[in-house]
């Protein structure tokens, strides 16, 4: 591996691994002083990585970001390819690609808990039975936004997916991208009271912060029945330890769980033993 590319693969996997945000002037002098080399060398390095697509300028409250682009298929785990609606990607064997119409709703891959999210359904749908289509199997998938969660465990094999979100722009969105991957008549946003639908639920996905995933246990645990599978992420690392005793104590085990920027997700498996 020559200099430059050493390089180039330092400030992604810095850019990747970093949990703040990181300003061009920050990367440059830190990756100045790590290869020895000057800001400017540095500068130009930036720039090849943004003329070749793999980083974007962000902005944030008038100050001015480095962040990995999401405007090319991007790998974010390793079935899964997320890829702007107009951009074509040829798929490997394995290979589980969405389409993503890129507006203003959360959930497009750029943020960890979306792909701890991801990470979490293919560990469910590649070790266990869930998506054997063996039967019909439901997921739900609460505070949708794109729709990418739920779209994934549709490719994966899931039947049927139930999506919620508060923000109208979201049900729009997530429709619009179901439309997009062939998926629209399996995929129905939902705008009833969770209270009223009526288990079992084979999947539940949640990619919310930590007092809506607690605020969300009793609901969940009954959905999912005697058995389920759940996906949580939009917590903190050290919120993890709680929602996984929280849920424990409803027969839900934790049988994955990854770390991203300091953002936690995990994919649990209830099974009824009382």
């Amino acid at each position: 591996m020559n200099n430059t590319t050493a390089l180039k693969q330092a400030i992604m996997d810095f850019i990747e691994q970093e949990a703040e945000k990181v300003t061009p002037v920050f990367l440059e002098k830190r990756m100045a002083g790590l290869f020895n080399t000057n800001k400017k060398h540095v500068r130009k390095i930036l720039q090849e990585l943004m003329g070749e697509g793999e980083l974007a300028y962000t902005y944030h409250f008038g100050n001015s970001y480095l962040e990995k682009s999401f405007n090319r298929p991007v790998r974010v785990s390793d079935h899964v390819v997320l890829k702007p609606a107009n951009v074509s990607f040829e798929p490997g064997h394995g290979d589980v690609v969405i389409a993503l119409d890129h507006g203003a709703s959360f959930g497009t891959g750029e943020h960890p808990t979306t792909r701890l999210s991801i990470r979490g359904i293919e560990f469910l749908a590649t070790t266990t039975s869930l998506c054997s289509k063996q039967k019909e199997t439901l997921m739900l998938d609460i505070g949708t936004g794109s729709g990418v969660l739920a779209l994934t465990a549709l490719r994966f094999g899931i039947s049927h997916a139930l999506a919620t979100d508060i923000d109208p722009c979201a049900k729009d969105e997530a429709r619009k991208n179901a439309k997009l991957n062939n998926m629209d008549n399996r995929f129905e946003i939902y705008d009833g009271d969770l209270c009223v639908l009526k288990p079992p639920v084979d999947l539940v996905t949640a990619n919310l912060r930590f007092p809506t995933l607690m605020n969300l246990a009793a609901g969940i645990d009954h959905l999912c029945g005697h058995e389920g599978c759940a996906v949580f992420s939009g917590v903190r690392e050290n919120e993890f330890y709680e929602i996984s005793e929280t849920y424990a104590r409803m027969g839900f085990v934790c049988h994955w769980k990854a770390f991203d920027q300091g953002w936690a997700g995990g994919a649990f498996i209830k099974k009824y033993s009382r």
